[in-house]
């Protein structure tokens, strides 16, 4: 079976240790900084367990508080949009049920504005994967 998966960059999952370090220096130097090692933790445990997995006929997104599996005959289209929360993938179904994930488009994209989903836009890959069956490149 074909997978294809997308997960958050190495370079942000490298970078998200450097808190956790941090506070593990700042708890040698002071015994009260060891609560926040738990604390600087949840982002990187965010980056790590954040992906999104197609196959031929199944969509997998997984979250650190959130995960779902949609079947391909399911799924309508994709956008972002904005909430007062942050941004929100939002993945329509056929039978009118909205699922939301917490994530952010690319820092390029004009999504947010209301502009349309460029090609490399995971929004527009769900689309046409629903649309199509194909599975998407990168």
């Amino acid at each position: 079976m074909e997978v294809r998966s997308f997960r958050s960059h190495w370079l942000v999952r490298v970078l998200l240790c450097i808190p956790p370090l941090a506070a593990v220096v700042a708890g040698f130097i002071d015994a009260g900084f060891w609560l926040a090692v738990p604390v600087a933790m949840i982002p990187l445990f965010a980056a790590i367990l954040d992906e999104v997995r197609f196959t031929k006929d199944e969509l997998l997104i997984r979250g650190l508080f959130k995960s779902a599996r949609l079947a391909r005959q399911d799924v309508d289209h994709a956008r972002f949009d904005y909430r007062p929360l942050g941004a929100f993938l939002e993945i329509y179904r056929r039978d009118g049920q909205v699922v939301r994930f917490q994530r952010v488009p690319k820092m390029t994209s004009s999504e947010l504005s209301g502009d349309p989903p460029p090609p490399d836009s995971l929004a527009y890959k769900i689309t046409k994967w629903a649309q199509t069956g194909e599975l998407p490149e990168g």
